[in-house]
């Protein structure tokens, strides 16, 4: 059964997240029916045996030859029940060629959203540096690419979902900063520290995600556990903030804690 609790818990949380996206849009509707399908039998009990079961795959990424039978027809079926999927808009033709068929507006903005909640439900916030690394592997029709991307891209900003971190860090109260770092004395030790830095070093941005849900996990919930619970933070969440706060900590980070 915890299987299934953790997975709800999962579920929950990402539509959470993606409503709040679809509210951006005046989705309302949308973002309240998103993801619904989820909790069909068909789909829920496959999808908590893949992502939760007794492996713990829920860190791997899906790839069919690692999923189950099971799995794979749940996902399929996911996929054609909900049109924020691009698969969804994919024509198989008989001679093996795939035409993707252009989204209709309202369901490519959701999908962007769905990305998006996705990322903040699981801790990965770069959603652009996801879409980097995935678009090759999407078959969509040129004007829905380019309504995808100007969705993704702000006019003013190459990377504006890359530092959304950012601005959580500057909402967040200085006690709580001040706080986590004096935490973070007895929580990280000299080796995580060096290596954390040497990662830095090579990746700037994205040096966390190889890490988050190892030493990651623990190192959230050491801090829920000394300085304050998720429920007490601006944004809910402390995926949210660790990560620029231990950058704080160890210096690769500017911040004034006493403004």
């Amino acid at each position: 059964m915890k299987k299934f609790y953790k997975y709800f818990s999962y579920v929950f949380r990402h539509r959470w997240f993606v409503f709040v996206e679809c509210l951006k849009y005046g989705l309302i509707w949308q973002g309240l029916l998103h993801d619904l399908s989820k909790f069909l039998p068909d789909e829920f009990i496959p999808y908590a045996n893949y992502f939760y079961g007794g492996d713990n795959r829920k860190d791997r990424f899906y790839t069919p030859s690692q999923g189950t039978d099971d799995f794979n027809f749940a996902w399929l079926k996911h996929q054609h029940r909900n049109p924020h999927h691009w698969q969804y808009w994919l024509l198989q033709e008989d001679d093996g060629d795939k035409f993707p068929l252009e989204i209709p507006q309202k369901y490519a903005t959701e999908m962007v959203c769905d990305w998006r909640g996705a990322g903040r439900a699981q801790g990965f916030n770069d959603t652009i540096g996801w879409y980097k690394t995935n678009k090759d592997k999407m078959i969509l029709h040129p004007n829905t690419r380019v309504l995808v991307e100007s969705l993704l891209y702000d006019e003013e900003q190459d990377d504006p979902i890359g530092v959304v971190l950012d601005g959580f860090i500057k909402d967040c109260p200085t006690n709580i900063i001040s706080s986590s770092l004096v935490a973070l004395d007895s929580i990280l030790d000299s080796p995580t520290k060096a290596r954390i830095i040497d990662e830095f070093k090579k990746d700037p941005e994205t040096w966390w995600t190889l890490y988050h849900h190892g030493w990651g996990t623990a190192i959230r919930n050491a801090l829920r556990d000394k300085v304050c619970s998720d429920k007490e933070l601006p944004s809910g969440n402390w995926d949210d903030y660790y990560i620029q706060i231990i950058e704080i900590y160890l210096g690769l980070r500017e911040y004034n804690v006493q403004k």
